[in-house]
This record gives structure tokens, C-alpha cells and sequence, in this order.
């Protein structure tokens, strides 16, 4: 069963957010700092479907977590949006592609991939590729550090303000 968006009034104060993407460091510190912000509830799933849940809030916004260093976080997307109503192409949701992951992994240090390289521009390409055909913002970003998921969550809290403004004024109407 598709992911389907609220077609009643959002309650601005209490917006839940979805951030969708393997699981790490990275995720994890990047919903904690989206829910210290404006009452935000925040869910994190791996990908869709998620489990049928009676008493889950809605999901007002979408966040596509994309580590370019991970092989395969992009496809991985693209199997859930089978599962996402279009309703939600419509400015509820944003690819979020972020160049590293502190996450250790194998007993060494955390994954990080140069952006300028030709393996990041290559990830860049599709992901733009992708969102492009979805009419999907794309916002770049790192979880390095506390001032960098600073950024990216200002980021992503641009574009779902710009969703609450759209959709008051297309109720409004």
C-alpha cells in the first residue's frame, strides 16, 4: 500500500517528518537536530513500505537520506518511491545527498567521499537526474559535524516551509 499525504489541514506546529535512508550516524544526528526544531516529530525508516501502523501520525514531509559514498543508497530510493503516493512529488518531499557518514565502519573511521571527485559528481548526476524527473529539490550537505547538519537541516526546513506556505494558500483559495 502506497505512502499517501494528508489531504486536510497541516497543523504547522506538529509536522511530522519521514527521513528515509540506511541507517547510521549521520541519519540518526540528523533527525535529532530536525526535532529540536519547531515541534517536529521525526520518524526514521530504512526504506517503504513502512509496517501498517493504526496510530502512526501522519507524514507531513519526506527526506530521501543519501550517502553518495554508500553503493547503492540511490537505488534503494528509488524502490521506495514505488511505494509513495504522487501526491507527495508535489512538494512534500527532498533528496537529501550528503558527501560523508561518521559512521566507523569495519573498525576503521567514518566514510567520506570527496565532492569533487568523479565517483561524487557521478552520484550528483543521477540523483539530479532522478529528482529532476520528480520535480524533487535536491540539497547537498554533511554530517560531519554539529555546524554542518546545522546547514543541511536549515536546508531541508527551507523546503518544508515551503510547503506549508503552498499549501495554506492552495486551501485558502
Amino acid at each position: 500500500m502506497a505512502l499517501t499525504p494528508s489531504t486536510g489541514l497541516l497543523n504547522l506546529a506538529e509536522k511530522t517528518v519521514l527521513i528515509l535512508g540506511s541507517e547510521g550516524y549521520g541519519r540518526m544526528e540528523l533527525g535529532k537536530a530536525l526535532a529540536q526544531t519547531r515541534e517536529r516529530r521525526v520518524r526514521m525508516a530504512s526504506e517503504l513500505p513502512l509496517e501498517p501502523d493504526p496510530d502512526r501520525q501522519q507524514i507531513d514531509f519526506i527526506v530521501f537520506y543519501i550517502p553518495a559514498h554508500l553503493p547503492g543508497a540511490l537505488s534503494k530510493m528509488r524502490e521506495s518511491l514505488c511505494h509513495l503516493d504522487s501526491g507527495y512529488y508535489l512538494g512534500r518531499c527532498a533528496l537529501a545527498l550528503v558527501a560523508d557518514d561518521p559512521t566507523p565502519i569495519s573498525g576503521g573511521s567514518g566514510a567520506r567521499i570527496d565532492c569533487g571527485s568523479a565517483d561524487y559528481l557521478e552520484v550528483l548526476k543521477d540523483a539530479r537526474k532522478l529528482a529532476d524527473s520528480l520535480d524533487m529539490p535536491i540539497v547537498q550537505g554533511s554530517v560531519a559535524d554539529s555546524d554542518a547538519i546545522t546547514g543541511l537541516v536549515s536546508s531541508i526546513l527551507h523546503l518544508s516551509h515551503s510547503i506549508e506556505t503552498t499549501l495554506l494558500l492552495s486551501v485558502l483559495r
